[in-house]
């Protein structure tokens, strides 16, 4: 059975897609940054956690799948966060950290 790596697993958009992969026969690795929101939002499925912003944690992430031999065959990044703010009440920090989420995540699962 093929495996489908998913980020942002524990939010509603990969709670979908985790639960699509397993009617189209896939295996849902669901990856998200608390293991027992994971557990208990998906239940049955394999969980890791891991924050997919840290550069140290993805690589161990992608270390220790190869070790248990479930590299994916395919990768689906539902990571993702939404800043509503007009523009002259955002700082740096905070356009900073959306772009961690959104971009650099995508970034870091994709570079492996």
């Amino acid at each position: 059975m093929p495996q489908v790596l998913i980020t942002g697993a524990s939010g509603g958009i990969g709670q979908a897609v985790a639960n699509v992969a397993t009617r189209h026969d896939w295996e849902p690795i669901c990856v998200g940054r608390s293991l027992d929101k994971l557990r208990g939002q998906l239940p049955g499925f394999h969980h890791v956690e891991t924050d997919v912003t840290d550069e140290s944690q993805v690589k161990m992430l992608f270390d220790d799948l190869e070790a248990g031999s479930r590299l994916p065959s395919a990768l689906i990044h539902c990571v993702g966060s939404t800043l509503i703010s007009p523009l002259d009440r955002v700082s740096a920090e905070q356009y900073a950290e959306t772009i961690k989420i959104n971009l650099t995540s995508a970034f870091m699962v994709s570079a492996h």
